[in-house]
């Protein structure tokens, strides 16, 4: 099994801790990130330097069409808010990758 750690690097951990939902792994409750925070998450880091990224948004948007894209948009502007945007504008950002992906 592949899991990712988050290690404070968004600027939205504790929007991601409250807002998991709980998968039963093992025998263990294992708190999962939202689809909406994994999108955010994934915007923040895509690049043609990072084509996992990119590819792993492209797969989330084919499997969550239902995906609340007015979550998405609050992340993302937390993002930028705390300042960890890393001089991008996420919210032009993911328009761009929604469109390229036909989402």
């Amino acid at each position: 099994m592949i899991c990712d750690l988050i290690c404070a690097t968004c600027g939205i951990e504790r929007e991601i801790v409250d807002g998991a939902e709980s998968l039963e792994l093992f025998d263990r409750a294992v708190p999962i990130a939202s689809a909406e925070a994994i999108v955010a998450m994934k915007v923040l880091s895509a690049s043609e330097q990072r084509p996992r990224d990119l590819g792993d948004l492209q797969a989330i948007l084919r499997a969550q069409p239902d995906l609340d894209q007015a979550l998405v948009l609050e992340l993302l502007n937390r993002i930028a808010e705390r300042g960890f945007a890393r001089g991008q504008n996420l919210v032009d950002k993911w328009a761009d990758l929604r469109a390229r992906f036909g989402s």
